[in-house]
């Protein structure tokens, strides 16, 4: 299971009673102990709160919530049902695919795809000296007001009719 830092991660598991194999209801909290593993190592469910509870009949989950990125190993266990514990690791990270997500769609339009250079200005020469890029979330926003996802101002400046200087920096 994969996870972002600060935010909970909930590892879902069943009771099954190895005697009869009927499923076990009615387990507690306080009928768990567990042991949570910090990427770093050592056991923190001392300082990290996991709270078990059951969600449906036989069915429970444990969750805490990580403070710091890395894998993360959760064991829970009943002295009854499951004394040898059940157990799931978390791969937690920094940010969301959604951020991932966000960050490719600005690598993608500065290699140019749904991109628009306007407000451009020329020196006497003829060279771009200055205008703004923006960068929109599909071709059909291109153009408009519609789906702008970042902006930068363009400046470029030039010696002998060489450009020297070039600056791309985002304003929005």
């Amino acid at each position: 299971m994969d996870g972002i830092i600060n935010q909970p991660i909930i590892e879902n598991f069943t009771i099954v009673d190895e005697s009869s194999l009927n499923i076990v209801t009615g387990l507690v909290d306080g009928d768990f102990s567990k042991v949570l593993i910090h990427p770093s190592g050592g056991d923190v469910a001392d300082s990290v709160s996991v709270v078990v509870t059951e969600t449906a009949s036989g069915g429970y989950k444990a969750e805490y919530t990580p403070t710091s990125v890395g894998i993360w190993y959760l064991t829970v266990f009943n002295n009854t049902y499951c004394p040898f514990g059940k157990s799931g690791e978390s791969q937690v990270y920094e940010n969301s695919i959604d951020t991932v997500g966000e960050d490719l769609i600005r690598v993608l339009g500065l290699s140019n795809e749904n991109y628009e250079l306007l407000n451009t200005s020329f020196n006497s020469s003829g060279c771009l000296t200055s205008g703004t890029i923006r960068l929109f979330d599909s071709a059909s926003n291109v153009g408009t007001a519609n789906g702008i996802i970042a902006e930068y101002s363009v400046n470029a400046t030039y010696s002998g009719g060489v450009m020297v200087d070039y600056q791309v920096k985002r304003t929005v």
